[in-house]
């Protein structure tokens, strides 16, 4: 699976990407820290639907930001297979706005299975 990262304005930081064990023993799929200190979490999921990498990740994705003593993300992203639809963007949404976090889907490359 390929995953394009969105492009970033920090100057001249530059993306270190790791496999991360959280406090609990779990692991990260991809956590990225840039060099001035912001932090992303990436769940990779492969399943029939964006819907359901979405519901596979979002809970992962609340652990490893909020269980225990982690440090909240800047970026919570969920890298899938399947490119999300309006009602996928709008549950996203709604989601950011009525936690304060920011949750974002990316469309990897590999086929959605039907």
């Amino acid at each position: 699976m390929e995953l394009k990262l969105p492009a970033q304005s920090t100057g001249n930081s530059r993306l270190k990407y790791a496999v991360a064990l959280t406090r609990m023993g779990t692991v990260i799929d991809i956590h990225v820290r840039l060099s001035c200190g912001e932090q992303w979490y990436v769940e990779c999921k492969v399943d029939k639907s964006a819907r359901e990498c979405i519901r596979r990740a979002i809970g992962q994705l609340l652990e490893y930001s909020l269980y225990g003593e982690s440090d909240l993300p800047k970026r919570m992203m969920i890298a899938g297979n399947c490119v999300p639809n309006s009602n996928d963007h709008t549950y996203l949404s709604r989601l950011s706005s009525s936690y304060g976090l920011n949750f974002e889907y990316r469309t990897a490359h590999s086929p959605c299975p039907h």
